[in-house]
């Protein structure tokens, strides 16, 4: 393994969106959706997401509770120049953007990219995400599975595969195919 890490939903359209934040400049009338993921330490690396400004989620900062990372769609719309080290408010408190991200596909790949902020996640885990050296995946997959057959029951390692064939499927496709047999899918 060479490195995991967490988010409080996923990126094939499970995730939280908002319209509370407010940002300098922001026009009383002016209602921008944003769509949001809480993230641990390493993923946006991770997912090779990336980083066009200032930098992703880091232990050596210490508490990244009251920090966001932004997508390039986001930024428009809120129309802020140097974003980096400015601050927001997201329902009721201060957070300083640290970073702005490439727009990238978080939804359906027939949908334009939509406004979408980073923000840390501590203590929520709906996912974990587990990047795997090369030439070692079924050695590192039998010892995650022998991880839950140890201190798991039946339901965690079935729901475990489905989650990691269903992910297989989505980096693939981009998608989940709706018909043909597993025979079909090469990976």
């Amino acid at each position: 393994m060479v490195n995991a890490s967490f988010m409080d939903g996923d990126l094939t359209g499970r995730h939280s969106g908002t319209t509370d934040v407010v940002w300098e400049g922001k026009s009383p009338n002016q209602t921008v959706d944003f769509e949001i993921l809480g993230v641990g330490y390493d993923l946006i690396d991770m997912l090779g997401i990336n980083i066009l400004e200032g930098r992703q989620f880091s232990r050596e900062f210490g508490s990244e509770g009251s920090k966001l990372i932004f997508n390039q769609a986001a930024i428009k719309a809120m129309g802020i120049t140097d974003p980096v080290g400015k601050t927001v408010n997201l329902w009721g408190e201060d957070k300083q953007i640290i970073g702005v991200v490439d727009n990238f596909h978080f939804e359906s790949l027939y949908e334009d990219v939509k406004p979408f902020f980073f923000r840390f996640s501590e203590g929520r885990v709906h996912e974990i995400l587990v990047k795997l050296a090369s030439g070692r995946e079924r050695e590192t997959l039998a010892n995650l599975t022998s991880f839950y057959r140890k201190y798991g029951d039946l339901f965690l390692i079935i729901n475990f595969w489905m989650k990691i064939f269903r992910q297989c499927i989505l980096l693939k496709f981009g998608f989940l195919p709706c018909r043909g047999t597993l025979q079909d899918w090469q990976f």
